[in-house]
């Protein structure tokens, strides 16, 4: 018994143990394909990842993806509507809610769509290369990003706000796990106080680069300017 990925696999009768892919494994592949597996000799096929076609397991991500997206996206927008908007949306309620629709299907296609190009692009790059790699995924997260092209201008630049320190972080870790660079302690409290100085500094001297909804929750937190 040798485990990988997370599941057991056993050599004598390619069972595997605690996995939800048991009965799929059993079907798929012999204990020698299982250990060339392990060892690096050959690659995991497609079949082992999904039961259908790579096409067809693609949509059917985006179809689960839009179901559990929806779940976030619905409550975020509702709550930014009636928490900010509701003024507007008493005095406009059809064409407020209509635009609210609107965003909200735009936020889930993107979401659902980059999940679904990503795991698609992976699989159509195994099967064009024959084999598994770091280029597959890299190629897939180059490419599957594009999706937020359909949401709005400004939603992509909140996005590329919430993505950009994400990176930083990564890429630190990145450093930090190949010791080109030292832990800084309390690093996280600079890294705080940089990005209020940044926020304030807008907040009292430029008020208007900073949208309308972030303004308000501004005033509300630190009074009027």
């Amino acid at each position: 018994t040798q485990s990988t990925w997370g599941f057991k696999v056993h050599f004598a009768t390619c069972q595997t143990i605690h996995s939800p892919l048991s009965r799929i494994m059993v079907k798929l592949i012999t204990a020698e394909e299982a250990r060339d597996i392990i060892n690096g000799v050959r690659d995991m096929p497609c079949s082992m990842m999904h039961d259908n076609s790579c096409g067809w397991e693609a949509m059917e991500r985006f179809l689960v993806a839009c179901t559990k997206n929806c779940k976030v996206y619905i409550p975020v927008y509702m709550m930014n509507l009636l928490i900010f908007k509701w003024r507007r949306l008493l005095k406009e309620p059809i064409p407020m809610l209509s635009k609210t629709a609107v965003s909200i299907a735009k936020s889930t296609a993107f979401l659902s769509l980059f999940v679904s190009t990503l795991r698609g692009l992976v699989c159509a790059t195994r099967q064009v290369r024959g084999k598994d790699g770091k280029f597959n995924a890299w190629l897939g997260g180059l490419i599957a990003p594009a999706a937020i092209l359909l949401e709005a201008p400004q939603r992509r630049s909140e996005l590329a706000m919430y993505i950009v320190p994400r990176v930083m972080e990564f890429a630190w870790n990145f450093l930090e796990k190949r010791k080109l660079v030292k832990a800084l302690p309390h690093g996280e409290v600079l890294l705080f106080s940089i990005g209020m100085a940044f926020m304030m500094y807008f907040y009292q001297n430029e008020p208007k680069s900073i949208r309308p909804t972030y303004l308000g929750l501004l005033k509300r937190v630190f009074g009027e300017n």
